[in-house]
């Protein structure tokens, strides 16, 4: 590598390894005679400037003082460090430059053509138009160097790379991270890199490939007059060597804004080749954003061209019109659902699939192939000047000087690629219709149009011939754009009128399949001429109206088709949410049965070796316990007898009442046959009490089973002593027979689950938490319709109820009277709630009021009124001085109990509001809606503080833990969702099955959630895990909870239920919890 030392202006030899810091310059060339040349440097530079140097030494000095300024000794030009006379050596450096530059301490990019006063930011800059930026070679130097430096005419510094990247993008198109350097080229798509020399032209045709070789890490000799063509074809042709990246095929796209149905295409029999490779990076031009996809296909299939054919594993898609189309690995940055795809037409050929590209047609943006899409191994024809001619090809011929003659001229062919304008001869083979424009030499006169149909070659011409006028300004492409074979049926005829010409077309066979167009004046004009330009809009007008009724009449049978195959997706779609959500809940529960097993397992293993460690100290004590035992069971057999005959009470029965196992053992072990023949029930007590789940399952195959029997001592069962003792195992196989009494009483009036809660066996009382439901307590009657709403006083000791009966009932949760009745209400009563001191209750209705009443008395103390709409929730704050309500009319609205004045509204929500609840100090109110949100209020203020977003459907029910960290919500999409206040983070989600959870509440101590939902089911939920505890069938979605968390109401039709759930806040509370 030659450099120039910048001091001394003297050129010097590098070897690779050995090259120091250098800048390099960037620049657009001028006139040969104002550059400087390698020989030129050779024979010396004056350091002394002339006051009349050329542009090229001006460049030359203006760089080196750059340099030096820049502390680097050397600088490389490319005008002086090559010897271009030497074509090895330019050769070398063409395929080095990219390298070169790259290496470059920083590049000075020169544009000569940007003055002094020029803002590079104006959309009209010179920097924008500059001739740098239109150069082939500036691509790599743009691209190369890490720090590019911009310069002006007087060498005055514009920007960096860097602070001009946003101006510099829009000029090249190359996305940012290209230019700044951060993404590596290689990233980029073949066609993209293509697409960004587009426009970029070079001095010599060749160049235009070679000037890329560093952009895609290609090296090729240089053959300066192959021609341009030739020379990218070899570069595309060594790009596909070294990757396979579709995209390079993915050339010919048509502009955004062109008119032309892309899907357009010829005749089957009839095209003409075209390259399958693109001709010059122009063809990229609407590339950009095409990047390269996943390779679906064996890697191991490469593409590259053998025998004049590319070599292609492709899926092959057929468009509506049957025409065919190669689907490449690539497609557009902005939709993943499309590939590129190319045109193709196969042919009849020795070589099997193989096609070609026809010549003028574009490439076009399919949907993607499906997974199990075949991809055919094809061939592609690469030599692109080749036409296939079938036997019915025909050419037309016009003579010129017949058309000359009477002032005429054949000045434009649609489609041009037909055309040949110097021997005159137009094919027939690259489309259905030619149109061929005749103007006359008379400029204030209208131009004629000849239009063909050639889609049915062995009619007769001149009954598919159309001939009429249009103006001058009216474009060709325009006339063919809208001209469809439908209007050359309404308009055919050979002859038509100028005002100054009466012209008429006349159609004559010639040898070789020409057909020779000949043009005649006549004397008087033809009965009527048609001018497309005036013809136009209503020719636009009657196809579209076709067009219109077409797609309708396809839109309706599409419609009926799609409406169809809806039904059916919602079928399936019903069948695939049962099924996920039941796969759901299998996850769910074996997810928890792993937690329990895991658990379980740390547990055993500690057992295990603390037992092992047991049954060494066993064996050694062993041979000394077995003779003892042998002396110890001779006088327990007398002793045996010897207490057991006179009140009936034996050894054995006096080691059940002091509970003693290991006596027990002994005893049965030595007087088995005695007890059974005694009282056969004690094996299956002792068996429980042991635990033995072998003896056990051999009692219950036998037919002496007595499940229920108790032992005359206690008064339990089996299952009583098996829970006792913390058998699971036995409590399982007890419970499985479905035969045993749950809630059977010992002589101490104990249950088997109580015993379980004392005994603090958590396993064991979940497990009976299934089974022992609890009785309805009481009923409570006396509504004469459906109970709405139920809550209890904060004592527990009363019940209020709300029904659609417009009536409000006070109950005593003891005894189930009915103490008062409140009537006065002219609609539903849907919400009811009881001051702290349960002196005042509030009732709010359907029509649109809150009502105070006496719980004493039973007096009507206030209405409210203030709603417009419905009123679904009341709440007291926790001093009763404050009323919260909630409407349908999307509203919550705070009332002054002691004067029923209305202190304030909050709105905000944007459907009704149903449920409202006070924090324990009542600073904040929360609002539940159907807008699928949940907002706090602050009471003081009314702004909103803070709304939840998170259910996917309407929220039904709110409720603040005791201490106002946590807030519940219940909805129709059949969650329960915990929110911590104070961020708004949703912490937990509960998970229904089938109904919607209409109330919710907390216990005290917050520990609990109880929830009632639209299927029936009143469940309690541990707060902390989000685990389902306790479920009763209630068959009712609203209920209430007494405060000392014993009772829980629910209104089942004119009805409300009374149970007693205290057992399971016992165990939530419990130490064994």
């Amino acid at each position: 590598m030659r450099l120039i030392n910048t001091e001394t202006f003297k050129l010097k030899v590098f070897s690779d390894d050995e090259v120091p810091p250098y800048a390099i310059l960037s620049h657009t060339w001028g006139p040969d005679s104002e550059e400087l040349t390698f020989s030129d440097v050779q024979k010396g530079i004056s350091k002394a400037p002339d006051e009349k140097e050329s542009l090229g030494l001006t460049k030359f000095r203006e760089c080196c003082r750059q340099a030096q300024k820049d502390s680097l000794g050397y600088a490389w030009i490319d005008t002086c460090c090559i010897d271009k006379t030497n074509m090895v050596e330019l050769g070398e450096a063409i395929n080095s430059m990219f390298r070169w530059y790259s290496l470059a301490n920083v590049c000075y990019a020169y544009l000569s053509d940007v003055p002094d006063d020029d803002d590079a930011s104006a959309p009209e800059s010179k920097f924008r138009s500059s001739r740098w930026f239109t150069r082939g070679w500036t691509l790599q130097e743009l691209l190369a160097p890490k720090h590019v430096r911009f310069y002006n005419l007087e060498w005055h510094l514009i920007g960096n790379k860097g602070n001009k990247c946003t101006v510099i993008q829009k000029i090249t198109s190359v996305p940012r991270q290209f230019l700044l350097g951060v993404a590596e080229l290689h990233t980029a798509s073949v066609a993209q890199r293509m697409s960004w020399a587009a426009q970029r032209k070079t001095g010599r045709a060749e160049d235009l490939a070679y000037c890329l070789l560093g952009i895609f890490g290609i090296t090729m000799p240089m053959i300066y007059g192959e021609g341009g063509r030739e020379a990218f074809f070899r570069l595309q042709e060594h790009i596909m060597k070294s990757t396979r990246d579709d995209s390079i095929l993915a050339w010919g796209f048509m502009h955004k804004s062109s008119t032309i149905n892309p899907q357009q295409f010829m005749d089957e029999n009839k095209f003409i080749y075209g390259d399958i490779l693109a001709a010059t990076p122009s063809d990229f031009a609407n590339s950009g954003q095409i990047v390269a996809r996943e390779q679906a296909t064996n890697p191991l299939h490469s593409l590259d061209i053998f025998g004049g054919s590319l070599r292609i594993f492709l899926p092959l898609a057929t468009s509506d019109t049957g025409r065919t189309f190669g689907l490449l690995s690539c497609g557009p940055k902005s939709n993943a659902k499309q590939v590129a795809a190319i045109p193709l037409a196969k042919i009849n050929s020795a070589v099997a699939n193989e096609y070609v590209r026809p010549r003028g047609y574009p490439s076009v943006l399919q949907p993607v192939p499906t997974s199990d899409a075949t991809r055919e191994l094809i061939h592609i024809k690469k030599d692109g000047q080749k036409q296939i001619l079938t036997k019915n090809q025909q050419f037309l011929f016009y003579d010129v000087d017949l058309f000359a003659k009477i002032g005429l001229e054949v000045i434009d062919v649609i489609p041009r690629a037909c055309w040949d304008n110097q021997l005159s001869l137009i094919s027939q083979t690259s489309t259905d219709q030619i149109l061929i424009r005749v103007s006359q030499s008379k400029e204030q006169f209208l131009d004629f149009v000849i239009v063909m149909d050639v889609q049915q070659p062995d009619s007769r011409l001149d009954q598919l011939c159309c001939l009429f006028t249009c103006h001058r300004d009216t474009e060709l492409d325009e006339i063919a754009g809208k001209f469809q074979r439908e209007a050359l049926e309404v308009f055919k005829g050979t002859s038509a009128s100028n005002e100054s010409l009466n012209l008429r077309i006349k159609f004559k066979p010639m040898e070789g399949n020409i057909i020779s167009i000949t043009p005649k004046a006549m004397a008087s004009p033809p009965r009527y001429t048609i001018n497309a330009t005036m013809a136009l809009e209503n020719l636009t007008t009657m196809l579209e109206s076709t067009r219109l009724l077409r797609e309708r009449k396809k839109n309706e049978a599409d419609m009926r088709e799609l409406s169809q195959r809806v039904e059916e997706c919602k079928s399936r779609l019903g069948d695939i949410e049962e099924e996920r959500e039941s796969v759901e809940n299998e996850v769910k529960r074996l997810e928890a049965k792993k937690s329990l097993l895991v658990e379980e397992e740390q547990v055993k293993i500690q057992e295990m070796r603390r037992l092992e460690e047991e049954q060494g100290d066993i064996r050694k004590r062993q041979p000394e316990n077995a003779r003892q035992l042998v002396d110890v069971q001779k006088r327990l057999k007398d002793f045996y007898h010897a207490k057991g005959c006179e009140d009936g009470r034996t050894p054995f029965h006096e080691a059940v009442e002091l509970d003693d196992i290991d006596m027990m053992d002994l005893l049965f072990d030595v007087t088995t046959d005695i007890i059974y023949e005694d009282k056969p029930w004690m094996r299956f007590i002792t068996a429980s009490i042991k635990g033995d789940v072998n003896e056990i399952r051999l009692l219950l195959d036998t037919d002496q089973t007595e499940l229920e029997h108790k032992d005359g001592i206690f008064g339990r069962t089996p299952l009583a002593w098996a829970i006792m003792h913390g058998h699971l195992d036995v409590v399982k196989q007890l419970l499985d027979t479905n035969r045993v009494d749950v809630r059977s009483k010992d002589n101490h009036g104990l249950t088997p689950l109580r015993w379980a809660l004392d005994g603090g066996y958590r396993d064991i009382v979940r497990l009976m938490l299934r089974e022992d439901k609890p009785a309805c307590l009481r009923k409570l009657r006396g509504h004469s319709d459906d109970i709405i709403s139920v809550a209890f006083s904060h004592d527990s000791e009363l019940i209020l109820s709300g029904s659609a009966d417009s009536t409000v009932m006070l109950w005593d949760s003891t005894t189930g009277e009915c103490i008062c009745t409140f009537q006065g209400h002219k609609g539903h009563v849907v919400s009811v709630a009881f001051s702290h001191d349960s002196k005042i209750l509030a009732s709010g209705s359907y029509d649109h009021t809150i009502k105070l009443w006496d719980s004493t008395t039973g007096e009507c103390l206030r209405t409210f009124q203030g709603h417009t709409h419905c009123i679904i929730s009341v709440v007291f704050s926790h001093d009763s001085k404050i009323l919260a309500s909630g409407s349908y009319d999307r509203t919550t609205k705070l009332w002054e109990t002691a004067t029923g004045e209305c202190i304030c509204t909050f709105q905000g929500h944007k459907g009704h509001v149903v449920s409202v609840a006070f924090s324990h100090d009542s600073k904040i109110l929360a609002s539940g809606s159907y807008d699928h949100t949940i907002q706090l209020w602050d009471t003081a203020t009314g702004e909103c503080i803070r709304t939840f977003q998170g259910h996917d459907d309407a929220v039904t029910s709110v409720a603040f833990s005791h201490d106002s960290k946590l807030l519940a919500s219940g909805s129709y999409d059949r969650t329960i969702k915990l929110w911590d206040t104070a961020t708004g983070e949703c912490l937990r989600t509960f998970q229904g099955r089938k109904g919607y959870f209409g109330s919710i509440a907390f216990s005290h101590d917050s520990k609990l959630l109880a929830s009632g939902s639209s299927d029936g089911i009143i469940k309690l939920w541990d707060s902390t895990t989000g685990n389902c505890l306790y479920s009763l069938k209630a068959d009712g979605n609203q209920l209430a909870f007494s405060h000392d968390w014993k009772l829980i109401a629910a209104r089942i039709g004119h009805e409300i239920l009374l149970w007693d759930v205290s057992i399971v806040h016992e165990f939530v509370t419990s130490p064994c919890y």
